[in-house]
């Protein structure tokens, strides 16, 4: 069976929610939609990194299929596991020949050490991302989402998510594609809360929350 991990809370959600809503209408209307909900952290550093690589390019309904009947296939994540997991069983999980090999890669690296939250949470975001970013499989993308989900880091914004940008179109531009410029522009107003003004735009645009 696979473990149950408690699940934690940011500690500074309600403050930044309080803080983003004086600063911005329209995200102050898609923060009180959502009001009592919050990003959560299973403080698992090698289910969120499994979790992202299998979420790459993908839609969040896809990547939830392929989620579940993966961690079916295992019964427990662990390195071990995922080293052990015949390709054949992770191709009928729904994973395309590239990501079997970034999961294994990624199984191979991660000792028990490297494993516990508590290696990882001591380091800024610059460290995190330089031991990371060397990993086959590991991009920017997955980098963020390993900094939002797992450590819950409160000013992280991805500026390559395709959800996000398409949230931020429909909240903020009548539906209409935002230039880049235009979104950082944006962005820069949510300082220094940017990850808790993104997953609002994500959660404004899925029907569950996301989650890696």
């Amino acid at each position: 069976m696979n473990k149950r991990y408690a699940l934690h809370k940011p500690r500074y959600w309600k403050k930044a929610c309080k803080e983003l809503s004086r600063k911005d209408l329209i995200m102050s209307g898609i923060i009180r939609n959502f009001r009592g909900e919050s990003m959560e952290s299973r403080k698992n550093p090698f289910y969120s990194i499994n979790r992202a690589i299998i979420s790459q390019q993908i839609s969040v309904k896809a990547s939830d299929s392929i989620w579940d009947k993966y961690m079916l296939s295992l019964k427990e994540l662990s390195p071990e596991t995922v080293r052990k997991a015949r390709p054949s069983t992770l191709r009928s999980c729904g994973l395309s020949a590239q990501k079997i090999k970034y999961v294994k890669n990624i199984s191979r690296y991660f000792s028990e050490e490297i494993s516990q939250f508590s290696y990882w949470e001591k380091m800024n975001d610059h460290d995190v991302e330089e031991l990371l970013i060397d990993l086959n499989g590991v991009g920017k993308w997955t980098i963020e989402m390993f900094l939002i989900f797992c450590l819950m880091r409160p000013d992280v914004f991805p500026m390559g998510d395709i959800g996000l940008k398409r949230s931020i179109a429909i909240h903020y531009n009548q539906g209409k594609k935002m230039s880049e410029k235009q979104i950082e522009n944006l962005a820069r107003s949510w300082k220094p809360w940017r990850t808790v003004a993104t997953w609002h735009l994500w959660r404004a645009l899925d029907p569950v929350p996301v989650s890696y």
